[in-house]
């Protein structure tokens, strides 16, 4: 079990370096820009806790070209049709847009480093462990 724990954890911290990199050089080429929101998706039923709201945005690039992409807002976050909003637009696929919010680029990446830290850790402490036949707290006569 604990090997097992062990290669999730690695795993984990894997995808989180990767997730990293990847924002870390997103936010390296992005460049901010004004955008107007075009349409709100409906969300259908309850919320729920992971799902955000798909906007339709336009924007234009400082090379006078004329985008459009789907960018998703957090969900205590509002805004309606109209509104002009900021986001982080890779200019080499400019349908890669992102909000500027820490939340938004930096939960996951996080996410994946601090569970793998936490399993290694846990891993590491737990090395040892409590065999059957052992003597800790055990009180000789």
């Amino acid at each position: 079990m604990r090997k097992f724990l062990g290669v999730v954890g690695l795993v984990l911290l894997s995808i989180g370096a990767f997730e990293v990199i990847g924002t870390l050089n997103f936010t390296q080429s992005a460049l901010l820009t004004q955008a107007t929101v075009t349409a709100v998706e409906e969300r259908k039923g309850p919320p729920k806790p992971v799902q955000n709201t798909p906007l339709h945005v336009s924007f234009t690039l400082p090379d006078s070209t004329n985008h459009a992409a789907i960018a998703r807002l957090p969900l205590l976050q509002k805004v309606k049709q109209g509104d002009q909003i900021y986001l982080l637009v890779d200019p080499a696929n400019p349908r890669d847009v992102r909000l500027p919010l820490a939340s938004e680029l930096w939960a996951r990446p996080l996410a994946y480093l601090i569970s793998g830290f936490v399993l290694i850790t846990l891993v590491v402490v737990f090395k040892g462990g409590l065999r059957p036949n052992s003597t800790v707290g055990a009180v000789k006569s």
